[in-house]
């Protein structure tokens, strides 16, 4: 078989879909199409309304070929290393995914540290490029927690890619995606600003202030444990 990236990426949604149903949680996905060259990533992946963005890979051997995208790949990762409020952002939500060899696992990274630390390592002095990589399993029990790992609330979201598109593209794009919709007895597909996405999606339901606490105070002893 070549390499069949749409093929990786559908069994990483797979997997998500499956997650998400086990634990009674929301996901869904939007292609970006064209708009991949704003971007630097292929879908937008969402729990609720909040929002990862993920290029995709055939392989890690493909994780070069963002070389071909270079002075878009170097800009990114030039604004990330002197804007650390983006960088945050970034690293809480842009990933790239592809398939391991030989063990054929699915795994993601945070896109800066697969693809700047590779291409412009330069970029990345004094960030750890070799930590963070998970499993798609290991990504969708964080993704679907509490509260909501790998990903950021719509707000902040929007903000990222507003300044994503500005630093990629050199000015500012409406990033929008298709959404199934109701005609009647029919269904459609609209186009949708990232805006009137978020207004559609359910909100992530309320959890018990004791029980959030326990879930934080984890979250952090995790977060601590990774760095």
């Amino acid at each position: 078989m070549g390499h069949n990236e749409v093929g990786v990426i559908g069994d990483f949604k797979k997997t998500l879909r499956d997650v998400a149903q086990g634990k009674n949680r929301h996901f869904d996905e939007f292609p970006l199409g064209s708009q991949d060259r704003l971007t630097l990533a292929d879908d937008l992946w969402v729990t609720y309304d909040n929002f990862a963005i993920v290029e995709s890979k055939w392989s890690q051997d493909q994780l070069a070929s963002e070389r071909k995208k270079l002075s878009r790949v170097r800009a990114l990762c030039e604004a990330l290393m002197v804007d650390p409020k983006m960088a945050d952002l970034h690293a809480r939500c842009h990933r790239i995914a592809w398939k391991q060899k030989p063990s054929n696992r699915l795994i993601t990274l945070e896109y800066r540290k697969a693809v700047c630390g590779s291409i412009c390592p330069d970029t990345c002095k004094g960030l750890d490029c070799t930590k963070g990589a998970l499993t798609v399993d290991d990504f969708a029990e964080a993704f679907f927690g509490e509260p909501p790992q790998h990903c950021i609330p719509a707000v902040d979201f929007q903000s990222y890619v507003k300044w994503l598109t500005q630093v990629v593209a050199g000015a500012k794009r409406d990033i929008t995606v298709l959404a199934r919709a109701k005609d009647g007895r029919y269904t459609i597909s609209e186009e949708k600003s990232l805006q009137e996405l978020s207004d559609l999606l359910p909100k992530r339901p309320a959890v018990h202030p004791v029980r959030e606490f326990e879930l934080w105070r984890s979250y952090v002893r995790n977060a601590v444990a990774a760095m």
